[in-house]
């Protein structure tokens, strides 16, 4: 019985040492080597004083370095911690400071960056290690003697948080182990399969990717950079590399039907099509079924807090009606859920209410922020003997007569955009921290399918400063994606009868000029 994550590379370099785990471009490792490498800098970690549940910040570009770092970590029975290398130096270094982690690992492409992270630290030292200067030569590869237990922490992922600050999501091995089964057995994911990996680690996503693929032995292909966000190049990697799942976030695959690169003929390889991380428009699935009718397709949902997955569906024949909104569907193995409305009874079929959710996925919490924890994390009052607390969503929800679940929205001013978890209060924050503006409100507008959500931001100046500059500097402290697409300038925020901004007025005055 496979216990902890680090345990499948063992196992599959164990039954096929010479089949390829990681594909990065030319390049590309092997389980066995995989296997033995890690187990080598695992003590090479180890000897430098990382520990059980210690954390370990990982700042390097998505690559076959960032697997061995993160297995290794997780060989070292520590803790790693993902940051993206795309965002502010400002942000990486609250992250680091914030989880408290004592080791940073970088590789030579981003080594002046991340010693600004250290050197930015304040609270402790954290030591930087350059995982291509480390010299690994007289240093064991024999099999590693694990301390962890299941219920111990693999990683903790930071997500939007509306006070201005990324807070992080603490997952446990035996989260990511049910969602892994579960994924495995499902998906029917074997040793044969290719799956790419489009997100990064720092993006819960790719949960589905990685372990899924290393439990099975399934080689795992890393989409660059300069591929990822060019639809015609994806098609491209999908043929040549003839891949034979394909995951990532419902905005990309949306971009890819309206751009008509799709083509049945170049994708006959690919056998899954999963999604997961915002709403996925019927029309763009009606596309992609067209183009590739062999592929299996289906709709995932769950927050990071439940790791990655906790309800999928999965869309058997082609769609007819294009308004009609997929259902987020069933939940996966070993998850419960309860439909609550505001008085706390269950909703009825057909009723909306807040998602709950319980289960062997369910993560330990926000680290080091009890508040949040216990605002999130609730024990279940409908079970008064559950051992473990259940994940109030906030989103609300409505249970199909056939027992599925359609997704309704957010009960509050948080969105998902582009696959991410955007606090709107958090883009906010950085508005408001710049010295010109006064002060600032951020909307999500939905616009037509083909549009996508826009990001508005409605500021008062101190001085006089054009949209692009505010972009710009605002493009200095969060990440690219939450930029506003559009800003616009006021004398004066339009406030409700209770004293809060009217963000109901402030959508209509965005919507009387479009």
């Amino acid at each position: 019985m496979i216990l902890l994550l680090q345990d499948y590379i063992t196992i599959s370099a164990q039954k096929r040492p010479g089949s390829i785990a990681i594909h990065e471009g030319e390049r590309s490792i092997t389980y066995g080597e995989l296997n033995l490498y890690t187990n080598k800098f695992s003590r090479y970690l180890a000897s430098r004083g990382v520990s059980r549940q210690d954390k370990v910040a990982l700042f390097i570009p998505k690559s076959i370095a960032s697997f061995k770092a993160m297995i290794s970590v997780l060989k070292a029975d520590a803790i790693y911690v993902p940051l993206n290398v795309q965002v502010p130096t400002k942000r990486n270094t609250y992250i680091a400071e914030h989880s408290q982690c004592d080791f940073l690992i970088c590789d030579k492409s981003v080594k002046s960056e991340a010693l600004l992270i250290a050197k930015s630290v304040k609270a402790r030292s954290l030591a930087v290690i350059v995982i291509d200067e480390v010299n690994l030569d007289n240093i064991s590869e024999a099999s590693i003697i694990y301390h962890n237990t299941p219920s111990d922490l693999a990683y903790v992922l930071y997500t939007s948080g509306s006070t201005g600050f990324p807070k992080g999501v603490m997952i446990r091995h035996r989260n990511v182990v049910n969602y892994t089964e579960w994924a495995v057995k499902y998906f029917q994911i074997s040793f044969s399969d290719r799956m790419s990996n489009h997100p990064g680690i720092h993006f819960d996503l790719s949960v589905f990717d990685i372990f899924p693929a290393f439990r099975s032995g399934a080689s795992l292909h890393l989409v660059p950079q300069d591929v990822a966000m060019f639809p015609i190049k994806i098609v491209e990697f999908i043929e040549s590399n003839k891949l034979t799942i394909w995951n990532s976030v419902p905005s990309l695959y949306t971009f890819m039907a309206r751009t008509n690169v799709l083509d049945s003929k170049r994708l006959t390889s690919l056998r899954v099509l999963t999604f997961n991380g915002e709403v996925m428009p019927t029309s763009t699935v009606i596309s992609w079924m067209s183009a590739c009718p062999q592929a299996r397709c289906v709709n995932q949902y769950g927050p990071t807090e439940t790791t990655c997955g906790s309800f999928f569906y999965e869309i058997v024949g082609i769609p007819s009606d294009a308004t009609i909104p997929l259902p987020i569907g069933r939940p996966i193995a070993n998850t419960e859920f309860w439909v609550l409305k505001d008085d706390g009874s269950k909703a009825e079929v057909n009723e909306a209410g807040e998602l709950y959710i319980a289960g062997a996925g369910v993560g330990h919490g926000y680290l080091f922020d009890q508040e949040k924890t216990d605002k999130s994390f609730i024990f279940n009052t409908l079970d008064p003997n559950a051992q473990e607390p259940i994940y109030r969503t906030g989103d609300l929800v409505k249970l199909r007569p056939d027992g599925n679940l359609d997704f309704l929205g957010r009960r509050d001013h948080q969105i998902k955009f582009m696959g991410y978890r955007v606090e709107l209060g958090e883009i906010e924050s950085a508005l408001n921290s710049l010295d010109y503006v006064s002060t600032s409100a951020v909307i999500a507008v939905e616009h037509s399918v083909s549009t996508g959500t826009i990001i508005a931001a409605f500021v008062v100046l101190i001085d006089e400063i054009n949209a692009h500059k505010i972009k710009k500097d605002v493009g200095m402290l969060i990440p690219h994606y939450m930029v506003p697409k559009v800003i616009t300038v006021m004398q004066e925020l339009p406030f409700n009868p209770n004293g809060k901004i009217d963000r109901n007025k402030l959508r209509e005055l965005y919507m009387e000029k479009q």
